[in-house]
């Protein structure tokens, strides 16, 4: 008795340059078992490549896959995603034919609608159970047709249905068209629907098309493009019993998907249970207010640990402690009393404390205040150490059952690799009184092996190593908890990506080698600050951590996938290049980038010019201290310089570089005005042409100081050679670099992107190299666009309606002012804003009104970003009643201040907002739905 065999057609349409063909792999031995050395070649005909076998029974389940080989039959190019799958085991003694469209790489908006943030959260779908089968007790003269379509841009209150040019799929009336069922993909991350009609011959061919109806409003969205077409084979097809699995293009939506979103720190938030800074339960209060006013996305700052130096600096959120561990100042402390329930909650004298000192830390003068960090820190720590120290036997018993209790054990062993390692630094950090790990005594650098010897029950350090192993568990099930039901309320919850860890970290300290901590990073002169930024972080070794597959990025970014569907990359040209400035400076304006072609030697020979040191020291002669110094300037020379030549001076040795030079003055009792004395010296040092490469011992190799045609030494040189470095600035900065930037990039971003499939978005603001946007848009990453802050050079204020569909726009961030003290600051933009980009008349207002504010809103909202994302303080300026008197006051961050107290809150709890502010809600809302910014699905 001969095998039952199962005739089945593969068929694909791809267009192939001349040489190159189509072929086909897969699991049984009749698709060449994996085989890369044999695949099946295709053959092409018809407008598609095609190949039939004969296939047995009990093959069961095949998987296959399609490629492109040359004619030396080598792989040229795979198809992307998951093997194809296709069960055999009910289609005895049939012809199948599959037809498939080739899985590419996804790209542009097919890319971004597959992200976590559209999959599992905008368009949140819960697939049906049950696959649709074929009938096989069907006579012969009926063929069956399985439609497939991989689609993720249609939500749960959407149908997806077919119709077209025949009875069967009701001749376009969609009273009577065929509805598809939704189903969840092998890899559990993909929806495709599924639809099986019964056609007979004659009714072959035939037009149809995809429509989406709304079950809640009867809306109806056709498909964008054309009306797609079945034929088939007259022969033998039409004799033989024969079921045809379409695997069709994605859903062509006509209208792209479009969003707002809203802007807050944190620690920003306010409720009735917060105590002293906004926590993270608040959020799931803020995700409320959010679905009242129509919004899809709730950004935050990073929510790392910062506690580096124990006081307000550590307020700064980008400077992390720990690239894995949470802040406590967001650990909810009535939440965590919910949390502990199940041993008996929070005991009585305690809950009693946090309910008296919550008034003292939300309230002052009569009023709510800005955050305390200091207070507000050191509090949550010591009440959360004492519940700690009363309830450790039980989380600590090995044979206990409370829920709570497992939970915590199982975290401590599935984030060990990060959670030990901090947990240990913390102990030792507060045992040794100082962050400066390399002044410690002991365990100044460590291996993985000590720090587990110093987590066991008889270190010294265990009572505080265990204590943060705790705060951590806490902190991450009220964050996930958020997440969570952000996720369920269909808001996006998008994290924050730090470009940077503090020096003092427990990264640096544990993986000392991912780490180039003989220079500090930071960004050149920009928009925010005239004179760069220094931020002091250590510069990255990317060689070694390629040497790791990138390990230490893709952790960070597997722990922002518990909490965030979406997140923002903090200066994201830095991994393009990085702005590198010595360890001796104090600024960030004498800087280079890196990596970077540098100016050689001979390129300055050259130009007919040999004196070197004239362009890398400081300019410094007499007029200059007469110029800035003029009662005391001979006092200033006998301080701090030597004359070397008539008229000429350096600085003295003890003084030579911008640290030393600050301490001097700082030490300099016979000055009186320190700080003025300090940057106009400064200043005098930073008087110069080229940069030296430090690393370099040959010193060959030269930066030219940006902005060096502001300087005085620059204008002192003979026009030949201004001319000759004006051209070789131009190159440095402009030129020579981007192709070697953008294949920096291109080994990076990649990665991180592969390695989770959150929605990606980049801060892609300051002095940005052209390679900069076709890498975004290659990756489909998008990029931000700030309205004051225009990617052209020749233009004052962005227009947003011409911004592009993938980037988010917004008329402020946390580094900008508001909008209403942006337009109190700049009396002469206002002016041209107003008549220019406002079209109104007259002169501008002293103040932002509600009407100016919502106009500017309204423009954003009108773009075809794919989000426009507000700032709260931005959406609190459409009333009079919720703004603050002082736009300062609503302020977050100025970048050009290093050590600036981040501590705004919101002047009324998130339950007021929601009940005796509704009309900010509906005002957001019509705004809106004024734009068409309700999404389509």
């Amino acid at each position: 008795m001969s095998e039952i065999s199962v005739s089945v057609s593969f068929k694909i349409g791809y267009r192939c340059d001349y040489g190159f063909r189509v072929a086909i792999t897969g699991s049984p031995t009749e698709l060449s078992s994996w085989k890369l050395f044999r695949p099946l070649n295709l053959e092409f005909g018809n407008t598609q490549w095609a190949i039939t076998l004969s296939l047995p029974k009990t093959t069961f389940e095949l998987e296959y896959k399609y490629l492109i080989i040359d004619d030396g039959g080598n792989a040229i190019r795979w198809e992307e995603g998951q093997n194809r799958k296709l069960n055999l085991c009910s289609f005895a003694d049939s012809t199948i034919e599959i037809r498939d469209f080739w899985h590419g790489k996804k790209h542009g908006n097919d890319f971004v609608y597959s992200t976590a943030a559209f999959r599992d959260v905008i368009f949140r779908n819960v697939p049906d159970t049950n696959l649709q089968s074929f009938d096989l007790n069907i006579s012969d003269d009926l063929k069956q047709i399985k439609f497939c379509i991989w689609q993720q841009q249609i939500d749960q209150n959407f149908d997806l249905f077919i119709t077209g040019g025949t009875r069967e799929i009701g001749n376009w009336d969609l009273t009577k068209s065929t509805k598809m069922r939704r189903f969840l993909s092998t890899d559990g991350k993909t929806i495709h629907w599924e639809g099986i009609i019964k056609i007979p011959i004659e009714n072959i061919p035939f037009e149809y098309k995809y429509v989406a109806i709304c079950s809640k409003t009867n809306k109806i969205l056709w498909e964008d493009g054309g009306n797609r077409y079945f034929d088939i084979d007259r022969q033998p097809l039409a004799a033989a019993r024969s079921l045809f699995i379409i695997n069709d293009q994605g859903f062509i939506n006509p209208v792209p998907w479009r969003g707002v979103g809203v802007a807050i720190p944190v620690f920003s938030l306010r409720s009735s249970d917060s105590v002293g800074s906004g926590e993270f339960p608040d959020i799931k209060k803020f995700v409320d207010w959010s679905l009242e006013s129509g919004l899809h996305l709730i950004q935050i700052l990073p929510v790392n640990d910062t506690r580096v130096h124990g006081s307000w600096w550590d307020s700064y959120p980008y400077s992390s402690l720990s690239v894995y561990a949470l802040h406590p100042i967001y650990l909810g402390l009535f939440e965590l009393h919910n949390q502990l329930k199940e041993l008996g909650g929070i005991p009585k004298n305690l809950l009693e404390d946090i309910h008296f000192q919550q008034k003292n830390l939300e309230i002052e003068d009569g009023k709510f205040c800005p955050l305390k960090y200091e207070e507000t820190l050191n509090f949550k720590i010591a009440i959360t150490k004492k519940i700690w120290q009363f309830y450790q036997p039980k989380f600590e018993n090995s044979s206990a059952t409370a829920k709570i209790v497992l939970d915590y054990q199982k975290f401590c062993t599935d984030e060990s690799e990060w959670l030990l390692p901090y947990s240990v630094f913390c102990a030792l950090k507060e045992k040794f009184n100082t962050p400066y790990f390399d002044q410690w005594p002991k365990y100044n650098t460590i291996t993985f092996k000590e720090v587990e010897e110093l987590s066991g029950k008889e270190s010294d350090i265990y009572s505080n190593f265990s204590f943060n192993c705790f705060i951590q568990f806490c902190l991450f099930e009220q964050l996930n908890d958020a997440a969570n039901y952000a996720a369920s309320k269909r808001v996006v919850l998008k994290g924050d990506l730090p470009i940077g860890v503090d020096p003092l970290s427990v990264d640096v300290w544990i993986n000392p080698h991912l780490f180039r901590k003989q220079v500090s990073v930071g960004a050149p002169p920009d928009a925010f600050s005239d004179d760069g930024q220094n931020w002091g972080f250590p510069a990255y070794d990317w060689e070694a951590m390629q040497r790791e597959d990138y390990h230490w990025w893709r952790e960070r970014l597997r722990i922002m996938a518990k909490f965030f569907h979406a997140f923002r990359i903090d200066h994201i040209l830095g991994f393009f290049r990085i702005w590198e400035i010595s360890r001796s400076c104090v600024g960030g304006l004498i800087g280079r980038f890196n990596p970077s072609i540098p100016i050689w030697k001979h390129e300055i020979e050259d130009l007919g010019w040999w004196d070197i040191n004239r362009l890398i020291n400081p300019y410094i002669r007499l007029y200059h201290f007469q110029k800035e110094f003029p009662q005391n300037y001979q006092q200033i020379i006998s301080l701090f310089f030597d004359e070397y030549e008539k008229f000429c001076f350096k600085f003295k040795d003890f003084c030579n570089t911008e640290i030393k030079l600050s301490e001097a003055i700082d030490n300099a009792t016979v000055i009186s005005n320190k700080d003025e004395t300090k940057n106009k010296l400064i200043g005098f040092m930073r008087n110069v042409i080229l940069i030296v490469d430090e690393e370099d011992l040959s010193n060959n190799k030269f930066y030219p100081r940006i902005k060096l045609f502001n300087t005085d030494s620059y204008h002192s040189l003979p026009d030949f050679l201004k001319k000759s470095l004006y051209d070789l600035y131009i190159s440095y900065f402009y030129q020579r670099q981007d192709a070697e930037w953008r294949a920096k990039a291109m080994q990076k971003l990649p990665m991180m992107m592969t390695t989770t499939d959150m929605l990606v978005c980049g801060e892609d603001l300051g002095m940005i190299p052209d390679c900069v946007q076709g890498v975004l848009d290659e990756l489909s990453l998008l990029g931000l666009r700030v309205q004051r802050m225009p990617k052209e050079e020749t233009l004052l204020y962005d227009l947003p309606y011409t911004y592009s569909y993938l980037t988010v726009c917004t008329p402020s961030v946390h580094d900008t002012s508001t909008l209403r003290g942006w337009w109190e600051e700049d009396k002469t933009g206002t002016q041209t804003f107003y008549n220019s980009f406002l079209n109104r008349s007259g002169t501008a207002p002293t103040f932002c009104e509600a009407d100016i504010v919502k106009q500017i809103l309204q423009s954003h909202f009108d773009s075809q970003s794919m989000l426009t994302i507000i700032c709260l303080q931005d959406f609190f300026a459409l009333t009079s009643t919720l703004r603050l008197s002082n736009p300062n006051d609503e302020r977050i961050n100025i970048p050009a201040i290093r050590h600036h107290y981040w501590r705004y809150r919101m002047q009324l709890t998130i339950e007021e907002l929601l009940e005796n502010h509704g009309y900010l809600a509906t005002d957001i809302k019509s705004m809106i739905v004024q734009s068409k910014r309700i999404a389509n699905f």
